[in-house]
């Protein structure tokens, strides 16, 4: 909830040739297989997706010390319960859930390489699972693929390519299947890697084949497999990976293909492969490695063969990428020598054999590990994995391979494990990273294999695994992650009036202005975004009347209340008449994708606007009657959520709007509290704080987590230019890379108000004095954001606060882990709260705390991390606040 005023708006157009000439640069084209072309979005308007590469004077980051990989790992709990399943009769492309993605790409032409894996199965022997991979909306080659097809229930992996520019970019995975069954996927893993070809600290190529007809063989000799020939280049002394993953059946019961990978025509390790025995289609994958090639030009290629019967091949990838293991990073493949199958018939974890590295993890390491190799089960046998690194194995990090009714036949079966924030109290150390497996009701068996290693010092932050400052699926549980946030959501806004007297009822064109007018909602959330996350107009609809007066509905009780009608509150049969109304012309189902029975705000945000002076807003659960039963539209679906706002003047109040929305259509949590102003809030710094009369834009780690803005780490002392996050859309991030489990940092912004005229078209301004509309004026300078996502740690409070305040904010949320550091330990009550010449210096120094009678100039915060450890870093000769601030960084 929360109650806020916003400034005026006008109503002037907003000028694109004026806004594309005050961005920092041109307009930047997004490249796939070579060709370069702009991302549309809803409104049909084509923005800018990256900056200029002058735009932010941060000092160049040396190449070797670029994230080469983000990884992101939805672990079931038990596997063995067979629950934790999740599923979809989705025949249009939907969002698979929790598999999103954001990561950095520093250099122009850099290569993309999406490995996606799932345990997956459907419902119908002969019916598909599709899966498509998307970069910043747009399809990553081959398009999509037949993930997996019938009742078989194994660990499916398939590699998609992308080429892209520098800047930031999400990934997010897309399902459907045949209609009608419904499809299952669990265990979802997601690794990004990104390079270029030729690059001084190695290369990473892909290619696919066009599409088209499935290439087959009968032949019982190699040959060539059409479209699988790939040019790359070794750079030094390096380990050099295979990965080939193709679509693939064979024609008849007892049929085998196999498949080799070759470099300059000669075979790599393992020599060959049974990829699969399965007459149903779906996606397989390998892993084949090399070391000790020569430093120049090389060709991967991959070769099969078929055995008492046809084998076929429908989309497919090559992925080459070719790195050393120095400098705390590593790129290693283990592959198991040839041989007879291993059979294991024990429910104990025990490892692997031949499928073990000794490998040196640095701070805050992340390891990503792929399992491939030709796995088979008796009847009705399950066979488990995990990752252990070290003496730990993480019990949550089990895959089954295998799992179905009957014996399985020989395949290829491929997974990616992770663990994160290894060795993150001290120095890197070495440790053997190995699997582990164990059978379940029956026998199992391992062929050849190959384990993928992939360590190097892990991101902070994290951005292939948003921090949990959300509010969860439905907004039921604090602490959940924040999705990555692109594209266009469905909005459809209902106005319902109760007709109290005192309050008139804004006209609908006002309403419409409000919402998707120049400077709308619609508008503020494209700008704030740098283009890519917008509002769509499902339609605007009223206004309707309610059936009783007010009073029925502010007065009465719950179930207990007479007067009560059924119903568990007044206001939730307001919000039913509401729906009922829409019922009658809108097709609820239409929007229901994945066709689950429920109506989610990611389908379709649903916002009900109530005429009142007082501006407020909520998001509101809809659990309406008192028998327990849900709210269920004439179409047969359920509505669980909906967004509410009140109001007189839509687009005067239009930031209430786009508050709650932040909520209803991103997950953001409040970072405001009620009653208190607290030394740390971002007052008028943040959409999602307690920002009076301003268009603040949201907060950097909110923007961080939705994939707004590029983060730029620094790792030494240097001078830094800032450019205005709104023309940049960087942040500067501090790192603490001992103690912090990757999950503590600053992030440093710089942000300007725009002019109070008009015609600012990028929000964050300061607020209008027009007449007797309200003007607050808000700082600008550096705002410098302390950012703890471990909620024990966050418990701790910051300087100058009791233990005894700081519970009262609430743990596991954004109130406690999002703290605007201010020049002075007072709540930002006046117009001089952020960094500029005009404030002290920042170091980790001892805190002053208010006192009775005391200077406020003198009360001065400081670079602490959460349990009071001091953070190394200061900040000093910080010029004057303006479009480019510049200042000094010294690191620990």
């Amino acid at each position: 909830m929360l109650m806020f005023l916003s400034p005026s708006r006008s109503l002037a157009a907003l000028c694109a040739i004026v806004a594309l000439t005050l961005l920092s640069g041109p307009v930047a084209a997004i490249e796939t297989s070579g060709d370069g072309y702009h991302i549309p979005y809803a409104n049909g308007t084509e923005v800018n997706m990256a900056r200029s590469a002058n735009a932010v004077g941060i000092p160049s980051i040396d190449p070797t010390v670029h994230d080469r990989f983000g990884v992101r790992v939805e672990r079931v709990k038990n596997a063995s319960t067979g629950d934790a399943w999740s599923s979809t009769r989705a025949n249009a492309w939907v969002p698979i859930p929790m598999a999103s993605a954001t990561f950095v790409a520093h250099e122009s032409s850099t290569n993309v390489a999406i490995t996606f894996s799932a345990e997956a199965y459907t419902s119908t022997g002969t019916k598909r699972m599709f899966v498509r991979a998307l970069v910043d909306g747009v399809a990553a080659s081959p398009g999509d693929v037949v993930f997996t097809e019938g009742a078989f229930r194994g660990a499916r992996a398939f590699t998609f390519g992308f080429v892209t520019t520098p800047g930031t970019h999400t990934v997010e995975m897309q399902w459907q299947v045949d209609s009608p069954e419904r499809a299952y996927l669990r265990s979802e893993s997601l690794l990004v890697r990104a390079g270029r070809n030729g690059a001084p600290g190695g290369s990473l190529v892909w290619q696919h084949p066009p599409g088209g007809a499935n290439a087959s063989t009968s032949s019982p000799v190699w040959t060539d497999m059409p479209g699988t020939s790939l040019p790359f280049t070794v750079t030094g002394s390096a380990s050099t990976m295979i990965v080939f993953g193709s679509e693939c059946f064979v024609s008849t019961p007892g049929a085998s293909m196999f498949v080799r990978a070759l470099v300059d025509n000669v075979p790599v390790s393992p020599s060959d492969v049974l990829f699969t025995r399965e007459a149903s289609r779906g996606v397989r994958s390998m892993s084949f490695g090399v070391t000790g090639l020569a430093v120049g030009n090389h060709t991967a290629k991959i070769q099969w063969l078929a055995q008492n019967g046809g084998a076929f091949a429908g989309d497919r990838t090559l992925v080459v990428s070719s790195y050393p293991s120095v400098s705390g990073t590593a790129h290693e493949l283990v592959a198991a020598p040839s041989g007879p199958s291993l059979l294991n018939n024990l429910s104990t974890w025990s490892a692997v054999p031949n499928l073990s590295k000794s490998i040196y993890i640095p701070e805050n390491g992340e390891i990503a590990a792929t399992f491939s190799g030709e796995v088979v089960t008796s009847a009705n046998a399950r066979l488990e994995m995990r990752l252990k690194v070290g003496s730990t194995a993480s019990a949550t990090d089990i895959v089954e391979l295998g799992a179905q009714n009957g014996a399985s036949l020989p395949s290829v079966q491929t997974f990616t494990f992770d663990m994160k924030h290894r060795n993150s109290s001290g120095a890197g150390q070495v440790k053997t990273a190995s699997l582990e497996w164990r059978a379940i009701d029956g026998n199992v068996w391992l062929g050849d294999r190959t384990l993928s290693l992939f360590v190097e010092e892990g991101a902070i932050p994290d951005l292939a695994e948003a921090p949990p400052f959300g509010l969860g699926l439905g907004g039921a549980l604090l602490g959940s992650p924040i999705e990555a946030a692109i594209g266009a959501r469905k909005l459809l806004t209902i106005l319902l009036d109760p007709n109290r007297p005192e309050f008139a009822a804004p006209s609908l064109a006002d309403v419409t202005l409000g919402l998707f007018g120049p400077h709308g909602v619609a508008d503020y959330f494209t700008q704030v975004s740098g283009g890519r996350f917008t509002v769509q107009n499902v339609g605007v609809i009223g206004w309707f009347d309610t059936a009783h007066s007010a009073s029925h509905y502010w007065t009465h009780g719950d179930c207990n209340d007479p007067a009560s009608d059924g119903f568990t509150g007044g206001h939730q049969e307001r919000w039913v008449e509401a729906l009922q109304h829409a019922d009658a012309t809108i097709d609820f189902a239409s929007f229901d994708t994945n066709r689950d029975g429920t109506v989610s705000p990611r389908e379709l945000g649903i916002l009900l606007l109530t005429p009142q002076k007082d501006a407020a807003g909520f998001v509101r659960t809809i659990d309406p009657y008192c028998n327990g039963s849900a709210y269920i539209t004439d179409d047969g679906v359920r509505i669980g959520e909906i967004a509410e706002w009140f109001t007189l003047s839509p687009e005067y109040y239009m930031s209430g709007a786009a508050h709650e929305l932040a909520h209803h259509l991103l997950g953001l949590s409040d970072m405001y509290v009620n009653n208190l102003d607290s030394p740390t809030e971002p007052g008028k710094m943040s959409l999602m704080g307690d920002q009076h009369a301003t268009t603040a834009h949201i907060d950097p780690v909110n923007k961080l987590a939705l994939g707004w803005v590029t983060p730029r780490t620094i790792w030494n002392s240097a001078d830094v230019s800032l450019t205005d996050v709104k023309w940049s859309r960087e942040v500067l991030i501090l790192p603490r890379r001992v103690g912090g489990d990757g999950a503590e940092y600053f992030v440093i912004e710089n942000r300007q108000h725009e002019a109070t005229d008009s015609n600012a078209p990028h929000y964050d301004e300061s607020g209008y004095g027009n007449g007797n509309q309200l003007y607050i004026d808000r700082g600008h300078g550096l705002a410098i954001w302390h950012v703890i996502e471990d909620s024990a740690k966050s418990a701790k409070p910051p300087p100058c606060l009791s233990q005894t305040v700081w519970d009262s904010f609430g743990s596991a949320n954004a109130r406690r882990g999002i703290r605007l550091l201010n020049p002075q330990i007072a709540h930002p009550d006046n117009s001089d709260y952020l960094w500029s010449s005009l404030q002290y210096d920042l170091d980790d120094g001892a805190p002053l705390c208010p006192s009775t009678d005391d200077d406020p100039t003198q009360r001065r915060n400081v670079l602490l991390w959460a349990d009071g450890t001091p953070s190394g870093y200061a900040i000093t000769n910080v010029s004057a606040f303006g479009n480019l601030m510049t200042f000094h960084v010294s690191t620990p």
